[in-house]
């Protein structure tokens, strides 16, 4: 297993890096290189027309070209501890936000109906969990994706994972060892309390990823093999 560490600076104040969370990466997985993914964010910086860097890390089966299905894409959001309530209501709206950030992509001929089933909250692991598949038009390929949401002290990591449905049973397979793996350092992690804290904030970035994924994708995609699509069809 190939046990990784990240770590992250959390106010302009802190002197020194804490580690944040772990996961294990399969060992035909691997972290995406740091150059491949500034382009990736580059990209989304640019449609946005502003500086996010929205992703702080990704993970992807190892291949000759950096972002070939199937990977996982790191956020990271800020926000006061969330209570049980509020991450059931996170699970709920899940779907919607999800829904709205393909509608643009749908109406455009892009994707045909994305399909997501219902958000679930298990407390068990802590996590807010929602499952999706969507077909691509041209060239027509179909893919499933999740969102895996990880409550923290100091707010959420969020963890997107996308695949190609004709490989979905090897690609679930080590994309759930990766979640079932997740863990806070001991200074982060926390159990969630049945009161609420603040009102729950919409989460506009969870799922915009999915409007910004496939024009993100071309764009890596031109730049490492000369125009070809990064996507490849799935059954």
């Amino acid at each position: 297993m190939n046990r990784t560490l990240f770590l992250t600076f959390f106010s302009a104040l802190t002197l020194c890096a804490e580690s944040y969370f772990t996961v294990d990466l399969p060992e035909n997985w691997q972290k995406v290189p740091t150059s491949s993914l500034a382009i990736y964010n580059h990209a989304e910086d640019a449609l946005k027309n502003e500086k996010v860097g929205t992703y702080s890390a990704a993970y992807e089966r190892k291949a000759l070209l950096d972002f070939t299905l199937p990977y996982i894409l790191v956020e990271q959001e800020k926000h006061a501890p969330y209570s049980v309530s509020e991450l059931e209501s996170m699970a709920e709206e899940m779907p919607s936000i999800i829904r709205q950030a393909y509608l643009p992509l749908h109406r455009a001929g892009k994707f045909g109906e994305v399909k997501v089933m219902p958000g679930i909250y298990d407390r068990e692991r802590n996590m807010v969990f929602t499952y999706y598949e969507m077909v691509r038009a041209k060239p027509r390929e179909e893919m499933f994706a999740f969102t895996a949401c990880f409550p923290s002290k100091l707010g959420l990591v969020k963890l997107h994972g996308f695949g190609k449905r004709s490989d979905y049973e090897k690609s679930m397979a080590e994309m759930e060892q990766i979640l079932n793996s997740f863990t806070f350092g001991s200074n982060y992690f926390y159990t969630p309390s049945l009161k609420s804290s603040k009102k729950l904030k919409a989460l506009p970035a969870v799922c915009i990823v999915a409007f910004v994924l496939l024009y993100a994708l071309r764009f890596i995609g031109k730049r490492q093999s000369g125009g070809r699509e990064p996507f490849s069809k799935k059954a």
